[in-house]
């Protein structure tokens, strides 16, 4: 049932598009799927919705678990708005950080003491040793490599990873080239990590292309999601639920806010739509 923390009037009848941020949604706090979040998935899919996730995952996350729970020809939003995909990961809509810029920014990491990580393609580079302690912890099955032999380093998001002061100070001095860093100290996702994107991607911009894309309205799309990067495009929705487990922000202007994800808050509320 839907929670009564909040529920404001809508009619969800005219909703025919559903895009679903994954971490703390679509996924537990086990990184794992229901059973009955497949089965709603699959019964509102025959049903003709266009379904979708829209994540600050990359491609290369989902490639080999979350994507296969849609249809072929359905098209996702990752990295955080950065490109709108396929499937099959062909690019549809795409903002990339020059290659230049992505190579000079982690050098200067490593240098400080970080790490970093970032999508190319289908696969995930990280640098080592870091790239092991990602193996060792990866629960997605997903292509992970080192990137001193690509040529290109261009991405939509480069992951920064174990932060400390001197990192936050030129990270500080980054911002003129452009960029924007997302995610803080206080962010429940990111305690040590912290993400360079490009000034104008959130998911908001990208919602508007995915619409434009499957023929559909912003108000007839309807968003569920839980952290600080889904405010953006929840504020262009026709209707925006929040999970249980939801921040504060995404709370107050969700028109719904349902159980928390590990009481299958998303499975619960698919089930109610026809």
């Amino acid at each position: 049932m839907i929670d009564n923390m909040k529920q404001q009037q809508r009619d969800l009848s005219g909703i025919k598009g559903i895009l679903i941020d994954v971490d703390g949604t679509l996924v537990n706090t086990k990184k794992e799927v229901s059973a009955q979040t497949k089965k709603h998935l699959h019964r509102l899919i025959n049903k003709g919705y266009k379904l979708g996730v829209c994540t600050g995952r990359s491609y290369p996350d989902l490639k080999n678990s979350i994507l296969n729970l849609f249809p072929k020809n359905s098209l996702h939003i990752v990295d955080d708005g950065g490109l709108i995909i396929n499937q099959q990961g062909k690019v549809l809509y795409g903002s990339y950080l020059p290659g230049k810029l992505v190579k000079k920014i982690c050098k200067n990491i490593l240098e400080m003491g970080g790490d970093f990580g970032f999508a190319h393609g289908g696969v995930k580079y990280y640098n080592q040793p870091f790239l092991a302690h990602m193996q060792s912890k990866d629960k997605w099955r997903k292509a992970i490599g080192e990137p001193d032999m690509l040529k290109d380093w261009s991405t939509p998001c480069l992951g920064l990873y174990n932060i400390n002061h001197k990192i936050e100070n030129y990270l500080k001095q980054l911002k003129e080239n452009g960029v924007k860093i997302v995610g803080s100290k206080s962010d429940k996702y990111a305690s040590t990590f912290l993400k360079v994107e490009g000034k104008n991607v959130n998911k908001g911009t990208a919602a508007i292309k995915w619409a434009e894309f499957n023929n559909l309205e912003m108000r007839q799309i309807m968003m569920l999601g839980d952290s600080y990067n889904d405010l953006e495009v929840m504020k262009l929705v026709g209707v925006a639920v929040a999970m249980g487990n939801s921040v504060k922000e995404i709370k107050e202007v969700a028109n719904i806010v349902v159980k928390d994800v590990d009481h299958n808050g998303l499975s619960k509320f698919l089930a109610q739509l026809n």
